[in-house]
This record gives C-alpha cells, sequence and structure tokens, in this order.
C-alpha cells in the first residue's frame, strides 16, 4: 500500500518537474523571440541631481538615431554595449541595462553626485564628486553645493594632485562636509589658500572660519560645532571677525 502511494507520488512530483521546465523553456523562447517594444529609463534621482534626464539617456542608447535598438530582437541586442553607451555621459556614474518579459529594455542610471562647485580666478568653473570626479557646468540643472574659490583651487584640477596625500585630504574634508547635516548648512564656501591653508565662510555670521591645511579633520570640526552650538548661544552672532580652529584643543575668537 505504502509503496502504491510513494509511486504515486514520485509519479506526481516528475510530472510537476517536466511541466514547470518545459514552462520555463517555453516562456525563455517566447521572451527570446520577442522584439524591443519599448525603452524604459530609471534614473535614480535620490540626490535630488537631475543633470540628465529620460530624451539624453534614449538619445544615448541609440547613439542619437543613428543605431536604434526599437525593434529590433533581443537575441540582437549587445546589453553591454548599450551600458557602455550610457556610461559615455560625463554624469553618470553606473548603469545597468537589461530586458523584461513584456519585451521592454530596462535601463537603470545612477547619476554622479558633485559635493562642491569650484571657482577659479580665471573663470574656470567645474564641479567635483567625492572622488575627484570633475564634472562640467550644466544649463540643465544647477545643484546647490558648497563653493570653493582662492588661488589653490587649480590643484584641484590636477588628477595627479588630487591622488596624493593632501589631495585625498581635501576630498576627505569635502566627504565629512557633504554627510553631516549641520555642517553643510552652515558651510558656504572654502576659500584654499595659495598656502594650502583653508578659510571657512559660513551661510550666517561675517566672521573667517581659519582651519589651517586639510588635516586632523576631525577634531577641528569637532571645535568648529562646539564654536557654533556653545560659545554662539553665549556670545550672539558677529561677535567675531576671526576665528581660528588650527591649533590643538584651542578655539581662538577675535
Amino acid at each position: 500500500m505504502l509503496k502504491s502511494i510513494f509511486s504515486k507520488l514520485n509519479i506526481l512530483v516528475a510530472g510537476s518537474l517536466i511541466f514547470t521546465f518545459g514552462l520555463i523553456g517555453f516562456v525563455e523562447k517566447k521572451t527570446s523571440e520577442k522584439r524591443i517594444s519599448k525603452i524604459v529609463v530609471n534614473i535614480k534621482d535620490e540626490y535630488g541631481n537631475y543633470f540628465l534626464d529620460e530624451v539624453d539617456v534614449v538619445n544615448l542608447i541609440n547613439l542619437n538615431a543613428s543605431d536604434s535598438v526599437n525593434g529590433k530582437d533581443f537575441d540582437e541586442v549587445n546589453l553591454k554595449m548599450l551600458e557602455k553607451r550610457v556610461k559615455v555621459h560625463r554624469f553618470v556614474e553606473d548603469a545597468e541595462v537589461y530586458k523584461d518579459y513584456k519585451g521592454n529594455l530596462i535601463v537603470e542610471v545612477v547619476q554622479c553626485r558633485p559635493v562642491a562647485r569650484i571657482i577659479h580666478n580665471d573663470g574656470l568653473q567645474a564641479y567635483i564628486t567625492r572622488d575627484g570626479k570633475l564634472l562640467p557646468l550644466t544649463e540643465k540643472f544647477t545643484p546647490r553645493v558648497m563653493i570653493i574659490t582662492g588661488d589653490y583651487v587649480n590643484k584641484l584640477l590636477d588628477s595627479a594632485y588630487l591622488k596624493s596625500d593632501a589631495g585625498k585630504s581635501f576630498l576627505k574634508m569635502m566627504s565629512i562636509i557633504e554627510d553631516d547635516a549641520f555642517l553643510k548648512a552652515q558651510i558656504a564656501e572654502v576659500k584654499y589658500k595659495n598656502d594650502g591653508k583653508l578659510d571657512i565662510y559660513t551661510q550666517v555670521g561675517n566672521e573667517v572660519v581659519e582651519f589651517g591645511k586639510p588635516e586632523e579633520l576631525e577634531d577641528k570640526f569637532s571645535k568648529f560645532k562646539i564654536y557654533y552650538k556653545k560659545i554662539l548661544q553665549l556670545k550672539g552672532f558677529n561677535k567675531y571677525k576671526r576665528v581660528n580652529l588650527e591649533y590643538k584643543d584651542q578655539i581662538i575668537c577675535e
């Protein structure tokens, strides 16, 4: 009796597996036969950046209509090649291209995230990301980021400098400001002077915060917060013209 039951169960299981694999094969076959019916673009704007839009991405995929993928069989399309077409855009950090069972070509795009805007004395301007990638200005979108000025900003346009210890320290400083809600809200401009030291100008108040070189960052930003959250609470805004954070365990206000 038990043997008969187990035998029937084995037949049912085998039948289910055959049906399942047959169905998968059928779906795969149908999918492979589909043509691209639509390009669906998803641009991740979690940082509030809008440097490119759906039209830009579709133009990149189709090489500005010189090699349109619309209507092509999926088997004719090289997805990795399409990803490379999208990634060539200066404001694209990453891209993924894949197909779905409906016949859509899905394009997922992650935009670059600038943390500051460099303004050089000669008028040259560029955005810079936390990893040191330089981005051109665009009429499409202007992000609200801190400004970097001064005689030394030309160093930030040099990839060799950004790979040096000093360059890495500066990039780390920008990342700390970007990731800290308080610092990001307070700091409007950083002046990179020709001696390699920094002056910080804030959104509120007229004082110049002398930061020194981009070293001992955690200690200096801790003192920066103490000044704004404690000293100014007692003394009031615009009490001082100069605040120096260069020296260990000291906040010099004048």
